[in-house]
């Protein structure tokens, strides 16, 4: 009986600190991100090129904590910088106003530290520029996928990193994919 008593009461006193562990990465945060991306642009039938840049993005996002360790972030990305997306065939592209819609399911490994996936809803604008200097453009709608890790500096301030793979639409037989290497720091509200 005193054993089952004692079992009892470090389950009550461990529970409420477990929980902590998705409850700390609660609440709305924004950040800022650098990142590294890699765009491949392909012609169906022709060719691809290739071209890594960086760029700066912004970032909001609202974490539910669904359990002790689960989490599950609704946000968005903004990066308005236009990235040189490869050339072929004497046509330059590029893509810009790029943002993303994000669902961020997560698992708090411990009190500061989050691995997170992503999946995204895409957006942007594609720019095709030829010999000449004409310029086309459309516009882009994809879907991305990622993971990533969050580290909690104290309370309210945290670093993050991820790795991103988005694929957009096909435009008039070009299509356009980039990897996106970001890190990031921010601030939870």
């Amino acid at each position: 009986m005193k054993r089952t008593l004692l079992i009892a009461a470090s389950i009550a006193i461990a529970a409420p600190q477990v929980f902590a562990q998705a409850k700390n990465f609660e609440g709305f945060s924004l950040g800022a991100n650098a990142e590294s991306t890699n765009s491949q642009t392909t012609l169906t039938g022709t060719g691809s090129d290739s071209n890594t840049m960086g760029s700066l993005a912004a970032q909001a996002q609202y974490t539910f904590a669904l359990s002790p360790q689960f989490t599950l972030g609704v946000g968005a990305t903004a990066a308005p910088a236009s990235l040189n997306a490869g050339a072929v065939n004497g046509v330059s592209y590029s893509t810009k106003n790029r943002a993303s819609f994000d669902l961020t399911p997560g698992y708090a490994v411990s009190d500061t530290t989050l691995v997170y996936g992503k999946l995204s809803a895409l957006t942007g604008t594609s720019s095709a520029v030829d010999a000449t200097g004409t310029e086309t453009t459309a516009n882009l709608n994809g879907v991305g996928y990622g993971v990533g890790v969050r580290f909690l500096l104290d309370k309210n301030f945290f670093v993050q990193g991820d790795i991103n793979s988005n694929r957009y639409n096909d435009v008039n037989g070009t299509s356009l994919s980039t990897t996106a290497l970001a890190v990031g720091l921010g601030y939870k509200f």
